[in-house]
């Protein structure tokens, strides 16, 4: 999987945490082809909530089954995307705790983003 985010101490554990129970980690602060990896966990940086729409929207391309989990202070700027790719988006509030994270990797998604 993949988990980006900007690099600080926060990746580097959460990282570690997301290893600790069985995940093979990436760490990336940016990531321009995603496609290699069957899940993406992103940190965002909470610009404008159209612009996290504008980056995760080629991410759920039909032809892809890839699991991606969002975590932003912006959760209800996805509602849209959750609303049709719900079955492999999940979108969580900042902060989030690695617990949520995993829970949201391994199984499908609550309706809609929560902190929405």
């Amino acid at each position: 999987m993949a988990l980006v985010s900007i690099a600080d101490h926060h990746r580097t554990q959460l990282a570690a945490y997301l290893r600790g129970v069985g995940f093979d980690v990436h760490e990336y602060d940016q990531l321009d082809i995603p496609g290699s990896f069957d899940a993406l966990v992103v940190l965002t940086d909470d610009g404008q909530g159209d612009d996290i729409v504008a980056r995760v929207r080629p991410w759920m391309k039909p032809s892809k089954h890839q699991r991606v989990v969002i975590v932003t202070s912006q959760p209800a700027a996805l509602r849209d995307l959750v609303a049709v790719h719900g079955d492999r988006l999940s979108v969580l509030p900042a902060p989030a705790f690695g617990w949520e994270l995993v829970d949201a990797l391994r199984f499908p998604p609550a309706d809609g983003p929560r902190g929405a």
